[in-house]
């Protein structure tokens, strides 16, 4: 604006040429210029505007036309509100708005708008007022996030009551439940299921092999690894682990149905693993001993079937005897003796086949009792039309049927409501082919409880072929446990997953919001400090300039944490937009070096740039690599010693361009050089010098650095020094 002012021909304007400008115009406009905050000034009986680079982004699309024309013309929107206003100051008052609403247009469009503001009387050589001075700053923004914070609040308080009602659903859930967070799969959540499963031992904040010692080598920590790398989630039926029920404890076998579900943040990333499962043990051992039971069976059929063949075989000898006996009386007395042994023979194998037989029904009441007795719903049932042949009093419970109205009769007169849901088509599929058919979490809508209202109920189940001597299907076996409760655990951990997620997104808006607020006092007290001291409102002692500067400092400190804040925040939110376009590295470092050089000379610190390779090209946004580089500069040359040195260089490849700034500073541990990424953390941070800033800096930067397709990393050597290097994406 200087330069726009001083190309101006105000001998055209109503104000002529400076020269002739009064000695109180021409200092009050040089004053508004240099000013850091939005200010205009409104001069003569035409308040002719002269304003500031602040006040032109107000302007918007009426500068630079409203340069040197009278407000009244320029603001002929709001001509009716503010004319009063400039009578009341020609007449030496001072008026002031706050968050005072206009209909203003701006870019062709009318549009609402919040403005607090000062009118002020500016005074002649002669006493009397010259013009009136404008202190403006628009508060849209501000209004509108008042606004939004009250729906805000009860939207988080909302979040608060849902989380305690998923904390409880979470810790009470009859299935295990746990939260493992990191690299190393620290347990942060565990409910009692889970605890019961692993014997109550101690395990939370501890990483899953410290936790649970005797699971290395079973694969389960290799799974884990691979959904956190890979995202994937992992779902494993009857899964065989071995576990010691308390510490130092010999491990016992266990089964178990789990699922491993990434657990994934607002940014995309991943943090840890949800697992969650049913122990299965019971159910498993079950369904071997009926499976033991069943291949007994068989071989008692077997056997009887094979007494049978040796009958026949008998029958075919006897009557071929008869015949022989027929044809030759000479030979009656020879065949009698022969004949009496046979039918000792048949008589002993007729009790080895009542015995076989016995031995099968034995077989058949010893399955039947085991059936009885498992603790998982269980049937058999026989024939393509499935009539039920032996029901368990779990299944009955579960379907909410009596034994006795089911047994003899055919599955689909029993359950008519799972016809046109397909389990029978399920079932003769495994009667016609004698393939097992395993499912999880499958869906059966029926009346359990008989109140008349049918409900969705979820089972792992096996339909299991029973197969004859022949190899022929004769019977389908189920084996079922009932997971609803499961399935919702699972959903509500879902639902818990996004409502983190919508809250962490509130947060980056909230802190967006308030860092706005919070930057307008802070500029405006900053405009008042610079207006005291220069005077303005009466001389100012020494001392007073001294407090001023102090007071100045910290506002401008203050400021900059803010502007860290504010930068954070609408990357976490992902609203910072970004320019992107080919920019010349060595341009880059080069524009860096003045802005820093007052630092490192003051510190006696050796900066200098090695630009002795080619020129690079990198894609990104010239506002924002910048700012990484000031940040990384600036870093280097507070963390050296005086006496120091810190060098930029620049190398790549045909992908990538990378910057690095190499110091000789005291370096950083390697378990903490990925922790000076994360928000809000410092290395040795020193609570005496409140300007260190609050560990923003590097966060930012790495987050603005991927949002532009690349990446920030570095490497250090305690005692050696450290080089920091951005790496960008090389322009086509």
């Amino acid at each position: 604006m200087a330069r726009l002012c001083r190309a101006t021909d105000w001998a055209s304007t109503p104000l002529g040429p400076v020269e002739q400008w009064p000695q109180s115009l021409r200092t009050a406009a040089g004053m508004v210029i240099e000013q850091g905050i939005a200010q205009s000034l409104c001069w003569g009986p035409e308040l002719v505007q002269i304003y500031n680079d602040e006040y032109r982004v107000i302007m918007r699309d009426k500068h630079p036309s409203g340069l040197g024309r009278s407000v009244l013309l320029n603001w002929a929107e709001i001509a009716e509100f503010i004319a009063p206003l400039f009578q009341r100051v020609m007449a030496g008052e001072t008026v002031f708005f706050e968050d005072q609403p206009f209909r203003v247009e701006r870019g062709g469009v009318m549009e609402d708008a919040y403005f607090t503001f000062s009118y002020s009387p500016v005074r002649l050589e002669s006493g009397e007022v010259g013009g009136g001075l404008i202190n403006c700053f628009e508060t849209t923004r501000q209004v509108h996030a008042r606004a939004l914070q009250k729906e805000r609040d009860a939207l988080y308080d909302s979040l608060v009551f849902e989380r305690s009602r998923l904390e409880y659903v979470f810790q009470h859930a009859p299935a295990f439940l746990a939260v493992l967070r990191g690299q190393q799969h620290a347990f942060d959540l565990v409910n009692q299921a889970y605890y019961q499963l692993v014997g109550h031992r101690d395990i939370v904040g501890k990483p899953v092999l410290d936790a649970l010692p005797e699971i290395r080598g079973q694969g389960f920590v290799e799974l884990l690894d691979g959904v956190l790398a890979t995202g994937e989630p992992f779902l494993g039926r009857e899964l065989p682990v071995m576990l010691a029920r308390t510490p130092g404890a010999p491990p016992e076998e266990k089964f178990i149905d789990l699922t491993y579900l990434p657990l994934v943040e607002a940014d995309g990333t991943r943090s840890g693993i949800i697992a969650h499962g049913h122990d299965v043990t019971a159910q498993v051992h079950a369904r071997r001993e009926v499976e033991r039971l069943l291949r007994e069976s068989e071989e008692a059929r077997n056997a009887l079937q094979e007494v049978n063949h040796r009958l026949e075989l008998q029958r075919l000898e006897l009557e071929t005897a008869n015949h022989q006996l027929q044809e030759g009386a000479v030979e009656l007395e020879a065949q009698a003796e022969e004949l009496q042994s046979t039918a000792n023979a048949l008589e002993a194998r007729t009790r080895e086949t009542e015995a076989a037989r016995a031995q099968a029904e034995r077989a058949r009441e010893h399955l039947a009792r085991v059936i009885d007795q498992a603790p998982v719903a269980m049937y058999i049932a026989t024939g393509r039309d499935h009539v039920f042949d032996m029901v368990n009093a779990p299944y009955a419970a579960m379907v909410g049927r009596r034994r006795e109205d089911m047994l003899g009769r055919p599955g689909r007169e029993v359950f008519p409501e799972f016809v046109p849901q397909g389990v029978f088509e399920v079932i003769e599929q495994v009667y016609d082919t004698g393939v097992p058919y395993r499912a999880a979490a499958t869906p059966a809508t029926f009346d359990a409880d008989r109140d008349g209202v049918a409900e969705t109920h979820y089972f792992n189940l096996v339909y299991q072929p029973l197969l004859d001597v022949g190899g022929a299907v004769y019977a389908v076996a189920l084996v079922a446990t009932e997971v609803t409760e499961l399935v919702q655990a699972r959903e509500a951990a879902e639902a818990a997953q996004r409502d983190a997620e919508l809250a962490n997104r509130a947060k980056a808006d909230f802190l967006a919001s308030m860092s706005h607020e919070l930057r307008t006092p802070l500029n405006a007290i900053g405009g008042y400090v610079d207006l005291i001291d220069m005077g303005i409102q009466g001389p100012v002692t020494p001392e007073q300039q001294a407090a001023l500067a102090r007071v100045k400092a910290s506002q401008q400190h203050l400021l900059v944490l803010i502007n860290d804040v504010l930068s954070f925040a609408k990357v976490e939110a992902g609203t910072i937009e970004l320019d992107l376009r080919p920019l010349g590295a060595r341009e880059l470092v080069a524009g860096v070096e003045p802005l820093v050089s007052p630092q490192a000379q003051a510190k006696g610190i050796a900066l200098s740039v090695d630009g002795s390779g080619p020129e690079r090209q990198l894609l990104g946004d010239e506002e924002r690599v910048r700012q990484i580089l000031l940040n990384l500069v600036g870093n280097a040359i507070k963390f050296t010693p005086a006496g120091g040195s810190v060098q930029l260089s620049i190398g790549g490849d045909a992908e990538w361009v990378r910057i690095s700034v190499r110091d000789d500073g005291p370096g950083i541990a390697i378990e903490k050089q990925q922790a000076i990424f994360d928000p809000f953390v410092q290395v040795e941070r020193r609570f005496s010098n409140p300007r260190e800033g609050v560990g923003l800096g590097l966060a930012i930067s790495r987050d603005l650095a991927r949002a532009m397709g690349g990446d920030l990393g570095v490497v250090s050597t305690p005692g050696v020094g450290s080089t920091f290097t951005v790496q960008l994406p090389a322009a086509a």
